[in-house]
């Protein structure tokens, strides 16, 4: 600083591009014009970033054809929340939930949507629709990275076609610990429970493959000529010794090379339930029982841990009421209820439009006295109720399932 002798400072007029601060390092000196500019440049970019960064409302629905900023949190008409990850241009033909790099939805609830569909062409192949929400690898994917909140939850379904039918499958997620090492190590999966089935072409008369006006079938085969029977204190999984129209129905459309399956995208995803089950003593019939070629004798023995249920298998009936009704306490013991029968409405199957009764993969407790020693499945009526295979007529279907990873 300049001082006259009246010690007083004398004003300076220069331009800032020849005023150099003071530094020992004279190499590193820049103008102080240099400096602020630099500081001015600083400052605006940090507006610009706050602005650019900060959460915004709209109260507009999402319209897909607008470009948004990031972070606004939009809702769209299906009233699902999100909030944009990343700014967007906008675009003719993609809905919110498909545009997954820049939407993530938060909404604590929304309601259940079809995320995936596949359809049979006239080329008599399955294909992933292009209605589907996700493809099968980007949904295998998020329950890999374990990324799937907010994009699936409990509910949602898929619905998949065949050469005859419509499969609708409600999802249930990490119900059970997967431990099927088959694909690697996925703990996490989806368990699909089927509750409708309806023909794929419109206004065809279908029945299950067990039904017939002429013969006595039934799904469960206990004939001598079921080869699957095995006799001892065996693992209680119907769904195995069930008969050849089962083992033709739901078990084969797993089968990649099955033209009439769901088709490879679907079934290499597909793998085995693994889990506890209760075990129960099956013996050949008593002398002068007639009705049936297997015997049960007493109750549940015990528990056989890392049962393999197969691919396609019967829901126990626990898994569906979440509380001992009738079957063994050690079907409560060793299975969960699951997240989508907390409806009621659920508990059914929908067969070509009509509830019909249904199966479960669990044997009458013998110790309640409810029936004589023979072997004796519980299915469920219409109303939810627990009757016996006397009560049923020939229209029923299991309650099934199958796991994606």
């Amino acid at each position: 600083m300049l001082y006259n002798k009246h010690n007083k400072e004398i004003p300076i007029t220069a331009s800032t591009n020849n005023i150099y601060e003071s530094n020992e390092d004279l190499s590193s000196n820049m103008p102080v014009f240099a400096k602020l500019s630099r500081a001015s440049a600083n400052i605006n970019y940090a507006v610009d970033k706050i602005e650019e960064d900060r959460i915004r409302y709209s109260n507009d629905i999402f319209d897909k054809s607008k470009a948004y900023k990031a972070n606004t949190v939009i809702k769209d008409v299906d009233n699902i929340t999100y909030i944009i990850r990343t700014r967007t241009e906008g675009t003719d033909n993609i809905d919110a939930l498909f545009y997954k790099s820049a939407m993530y939805p938060i909404s604590s609830y929304r309601q259940n949507l079809c995320v995936l569909k596949t359809v049979y062409g006239d080329d008599n192949r399955v294909r992933i629709s292009e209605k589907s929400l996700y493809s099968t690898t980007e949904i295998s994917d998020m329950l890999y990275n374990n990324s799937y909140y907010g994009y699936i939850q409990n509910g949602d379904w898929f619905e998949l076609e065949t050469r005859e039918w419509i499969f609708k499958f409600l999802i249930n997620i990490d119900v059970y610990y997967n431990t099927d090492k088959s694909l690697g190590d996925r703990p996490h999966n989806i368990d699909l429970i089927c509750t409708e089935i309806s023909p794929r072409i419109p206004n065809v008369t279908v029945k299950p493959p067990w039904y017939s006006d002429t013969e006595n079938k039934t799904i469960i085969d206990l004939s001598s000529n079921n080869t699957r029977i095995t006799y001892g204190t065996v693992p209680v999984v119907l769904g195995q010794i069930a008969s050849d129209d089962w083992q033709n129905y739901l078990p084969s459309y797993v089968d990649r090379n099955n033209v009439n399956g769901f088709g490879s995208e679907i079934c290499d995803h597909i793998i085995p339930k693994i889990k506890s089950v209760q075990t129960r003593e099956f013996v050949l019939p008593k002398p002068g029982d007639n009705t049936s070629s297997v015997d049960v004798i007493g109750r549940d023995s015990g528990i056989m841990n890392t049962t393999n249920l197969g691919k396609v298998w019967f829901l126990y009936e626990s898994e569906i009421y979440g509380y001992f009704i009738n079957s063994s306490i050690y079907d409560t013991m060793t299975s969960t209820q699951y997240p989508i029968f907390n409806n009621i409405k659920n508990r059914q199957v929908t067969f070509n439009g009509k509830i019909i009764p249904t199966l479960t993969s669990s044997l009458f407790d013998l110790s309640n006295g409810v029936t004589n020693t023979k072997f004796d499945p519980i299915y469920c009526s219409v109303q939810n109720d627990s009757i016996t295979s006397r009560s049923l007529g020939k229209l029923y279907h299991p309650l099934c399932g199958m796991r994606f990873v």
